[in-house]
């Protein structure tokens, strides 16, 4: 039956190209926590133009959404309320939108307890990945406004974590080289992370 409704829609000349994937969810990490005020983080989908992001109360089953929004980029930043919320993503081509990723959940919380009006700014930002696309050596431009240990990760177009380095940033704005040297063409998420924080920015290998 499904061979015979596929042949008729090849006939007609219908698109039954494959849907976009689900998107790969980064961060806030499943069961961990971060700032009211943060970053929701995702790889990117081949083909992918929009994607939309959800955040809702923890258990409601998406049936109590707090934040219901569609963006270009692979991450959305904003402020979340406070308490345990779930969120999920999907990718859209442009003509038909892919299904759910899965639901990841973690904790809200603020930085002062019961000081709701004292979020600070964000601390931490990666500011430019250069050139790109790149060749091989991709330089990282971070700009950080207090000394603090943090981690660069980079994942490839499915989602899967390639590298996970550790560093010791001073205050200020400095670089890091990653060599992707031998690494195959495609886009990279290239993620910085620190304890409620997040900055990530695609790269594109070519050979």
């Amino acid at each position: 039956m499904r061979a015979a409704i596929l042949f008729c829609l090849l006939s007609f000349g219908i698109d039954v190209a494959a849907q976009p994937a689900p998107p790969v969810l980064i961060y806030p990490e499943n069961g961990g926590w971060q700032w009211v005020s943060g970053d929701l983080l995702w790889a990117a989908v081949d083909g992918a133009v929009s994607y939309q992001a959800q955040v809702a109360v923890a258990g409601s089953d998406f049936g109590d959404v707090l934040i219901d929004t569609v963006v270009t980029d692979t991450s959305w930043y904003g402020n979340i309320a406070p308490g345990f919320v779930e969120w999920r993503v999907s990718a859209s081509d442009g003509s038909r939108w892919g299904e759910w990723s899965e639901v990841w959940s973690f904790e809200s919380i603020f930085p002062v307890a019961n000081e709701p009006d004292t979020l600070p700014e964000p601390a931490l930002e990666l500011v430019s990945v250069y050139p790109n696309p790149s060749f091989g050596t991709v330089t990282l431009s971070i700009q950080s406004e207090i000394p603090q240990q943090a981690e660069v990760r980079v994942f490839d177009s499915l989602g899967r974590q390639l590298t996970r380095s550790s560093l010791l940033l001073s205050v200020g704005r400095q670089e890091i080289r990653w060599d992707a040297t031998g690494w195959p063409s495609g886009i990279y998420t290239v993620s910085l992370l620190m304890a409620g924080r997040a900055s990530s920015q695609l790269v594109m290998l070519v050979r």
